[in-house]
């Protein structure tokens, strides 16, 4: 079905003792599950070395990418697909469990964007997301650098071989993104209101969500602009989200862990094991 999830899922080994791992990371008793969204054109196998950094310390992963196909032609389903995550996270009844959300670039933003969304809509939420990383995302597709960005992605992320097919949809990425600015410049021209649904990337300045998160970008980055994601970094800090952010010189997008591998997994490592302690805290305040 077109609204089936194909998704790739790592518990950690019974058969191997504590002693083998790194410290696990656990909060009240219970083992993280960590939700990988990946980029427009990942495969699994660029996604496992991500969740690896994850399963040293005995956590859940769950790893799932978006297609390049359904984000640019049929966007509206994006929301049924982070439907189908919430509804797998408690079909394995891990809905307990502390969650954290590991997202990259506006592909898996996009996914992060609905979830977010959808937790919101319920009190209390029906997962217990305690933190979220974003790896070169947000970026602001109605900017000329997005415009020039999202085209690019679209030649490099869809699923399709052959450079006429890839050179098809880069042209319908351009279109599409062309169009879009063209209607925001219309509505502004005549004043018309701004539309029901906001912008990807002012609906990720203003997420209702106030979970910590972690920024991992850089200023070489030739899809995402950096400016655009210290933007929204700055935004959400004025919103009293806990932020941190590491912004590198020179990796490529989605490439932070191959060019800095130590400070990357470093940096995950202590935002996560800062979210399970505040996790931790709640629990042991709400018990008393």
């Amino acid at each position: 079905m077109e609204d089936d999830l194909e998704y790739s899922i790592t518990f950690p080994s019974p058969d191997v003792s504590n002693d083998e791992f790194e410290s696990a990371l656990h909060s009240n008793g219970k083992e993280t599950v960590v939700i990988l969204l990946g980029w427009a054109g990942s495969s699994d196998k660029h996604l496992a070395k991500y969740s690896a950094i994850y399963e040293r310390r005995r956590c859940i992963t769950i790893r799932y990418t978006l297609s390049m196909e359904l984000l640019m032609f049929t966007p509206h389903k994006v929301r049924t697909l982070a439907e189908r995550v919430i509804e797998l996270v408690a079909d394995l009844a891990l809905d307990d469990n502390p969650i954290i959300l590991h997202l990259f670039s506006n592909g898996g933003g996009a996914v992060y964007r609905e979830i977010a969304a959808i937790l919101h809509e319920t009190s209390p939420p029906r997962l217990r997301v305690v933190g979220c990383v974003l790896d070169s995302s947000p970026g602001d597709s109605t900017s000329a650098f997005g415009v020039r960005a999202g085209v690019r992605a679209a030649y490099a992320g869809v699923d399709a071989t052959g450079t006429l097919t890839r050179c098809l949809y880069a042209c319908a990425a351009l279109v599409l993104l062309l169009l879009v600015q063209l209607a925001g410049f219309l509505a502004r021209l005549v004043g018309a209101a701004p539309p029901a649904r906001t912008t990807y990337y002012d609906a990720m300045k203003n997420d209702a969500s106030r979970w910590p998160q972690l920024f991992l970008y850089s200023r070489a980055d030739e899809l995402i602009d950096h400016r655009a994601v210290t933007a929204v970094v700055e935004r959400r800090r004025e919103l009293g989200v806990p932020v941190r952010a590491v912004c590198w010189e020179d990796s490529p997008h989605v490439r932070h862990l191959v060019a800095h591998r130590e400070a990357y997994v470093n940096a995950v490592y202590q935002f996560t094991q800062a979210c399970l302690s505040d996790d931790d805290e709640a629990h042991q305040s709400a018990a008393r």
